[in-house]
């Protein structure tokens, strides 16, 4: 493709765009003055994903706490602004490749099984009771693979550093605001702890989504808190007590799961051991004083929430316990592509499955690999099966041979999926594209950092072959 052609391919792309844009604007209600404002920015976010599509990605993942955009404007793709961003991030990357003439996937251990899970949501277009909402998975799910072969491809230890700070700022504005939000209390159990009110959830749709996006951006918090630039380490440091009475607030028992294996691994770092040492003493020193701190991290519902797990367990009216019982006959009945991505309440009546306390049919399967194998059936469990063994083998090499600072980013990566796993045990939040989005970004930062890490982080680059000693060339020798 020559130079000129090159540049105009942006603009017969974009002038059709506008034309569409300026009849919509011309044909919308008098009622929605916005709408020809909406649509300039929306022309300057494709134009900013042409650019610079990685500041678009870090961009997305910092707009994360933005509320959707409401219907009347969006349509039926009604989607938050974090997402628009991605999507604009992964369309100018993949124009640009495209221009360049090179592949748009260049497979990796990590990325291929990623690449099946996302088209094995391709035959719930043909099976599912709901197709539009494949449809909107399968184009979102594209989107963020784009995304993560952008980071593998054209990513540096500067690009996960990066990704980790857009990361922590997103997670300490959700904390902050899930703080303010509930500052006045309210919050109650209910049947011993089995249920919750005022719940937490941010700019989120539930509590436990907010849980483990602000699980996820803990590790890279503490991380830059440690490691980071001096400048960023006192907001980092506020953004991790945000995120954890964030956590608190939520009263998410797959969340608390979550922070806890982030919490786990970040204990491999000796650095973040002495300081947990030294946080650990200062709050015991705090309750002795008669400072009332667990009323800040409202304990009494924390406690109550973990101790009522055993219990709701037990119930056969629990949502959760519900779905885990119906689960294998969702599968048996639809054994190898499940019932269609986002399907899940669409078959649940058929299955008894009904919230007793709603009403309403119960939306998802209350684990990330029953959610998996329900709704993209035993196809899309073996490709995410594949997909966690490969991720983790990364990022066990990645941790293991990093030192210093990206040692620390390492370690933030990995806390990060570790939470994401074990939240997955007891919850699903991949219904949201913004969880989903930030999975799929750190799985490549994961494999960024294996890539660009040495062979072994204490152990010299293998040299030249030093010559035998006499003694052994002689008894070598016939």
């Amino acid at each position: 493709m020559t130079a000129p052609l090159t540049r105009l391919l942006p603009i017969a792309l974009v002038v059709p765009l506008g034309v569409f844009a300026a009849a919509l604007a011309v044909a919308s209600p008098a009622g929605l003055p916005i709408l020809p404002v909406l649509v300039v920015a929306g022309l300057a976010v494709l134009a900013l994903g042409y650019r610079a599509p990685m500041f678009t990605l870090c961009l997305a993942i910092a707009a994360a706490p933005l509320e959707a955009v409401p219907a009347e404007f969006a349509g039926a793709f009604q989607e938050t602004p974090s997402i628009l961003l991605v999507l604009a991030s992964a369309a100018g990357w993949a124009l640009r490749r495209l221009q360049e003439r090179r592949p748009l996937f260049e497979p990796t251990p990590v990325g291929v099984p990623l690449a099946l899970l996302v088209l094995a949501i391709v035959p719930g277009l043909l099976i599912s009771a709901d197709p539009f909402a494949v449809a909107k998975n399968l184009v979102v799910w594209l989107a963020l693979l784009v995304t993560f072969q952008m980071v593998v491809s054209d990513g540096d230890s500067r690009t996960v550093r990066s990704i980790l700070i857009a990361l922590a700022f997103g997670g300490g504005v959700l904390g902050v605001i899930a703080v303010v939000s509930e500052s006045g209390g309210g919050q109650q159990l209910i049947d011993f702890g089995t249920l919750a009110t005022g719940r937490a959830t941010g700019s989120f749709a539930h509590s436990s989504a907010l849980g483990l996006f602000l699980a996820m951006a803990i590790p890279a918090q503490v991380a830059l808190a440690l490691r980071g630039p001096v400048t960023l380490r006192p907001f980092a440091v506020a953004g991790a007590v945000a995120g954890v009475i964030g956590i608190a607030l939520s009263l998410s028992r797959a969340a608390f799961l979550g922070l806890a294996g982030a919490i786990l691994v970040l204990f491999v770092w000796p650095t973040f051991r002495r300081v947990a040492v030294v946080a650990l003493v200062a709050l015991v020193a705090a309750s002795l004083a008669g400072i009332p701190v667990g009323s800040a991290l409202n304990e009494e519902n924390v406690t109550g929430r973990i101790t009522a797990a055993g219990e709701a367990a037990g119930s056969s009216t629990d949502p959760r316990t519900q779905t885990y019982r119906a689960a294998p006959d969702i599968i048996a009945d639809h054994p190898l592509f499940g019932v269609g991505a986002h399907n899940f309440a669409d078959v649940a009546p058929r299955y008894k499955l009904i919230d007793p306390r709603s009403g309403q049919a119960i939306g998802h399967a209350h684990s990330t690999p029953l959610a998996i194998a329900t709704e993209l059936g035993l196809v899309g469990l073996a490709a995410f099966i594949w997909f966690a063994l490969a991720l983790a083998r990364s990022l066990v090499h990645g941790t293991r041979r990093t030192s210093g600072k990206q040692h620390a980013y390492a370690l933030a990566v990995s806390g990060a999926m570790c939470a994401v796993a074990l939240h997955g045990i007891a919850d699903n939040a991949l219904p949201s594209n913004r969880i989903a989005a930030v999975i799929f970004v750190l799985a490549a930062c994961a494999v960024v950092i294996e890539r660009e890490a040495p062979v072994s982080a204490t152990e010299p680059e293998p040299g030249p072959k030093r010559p035998l000693p006499q003694w052994k060339r002689l008894a070598a020798s016939p």
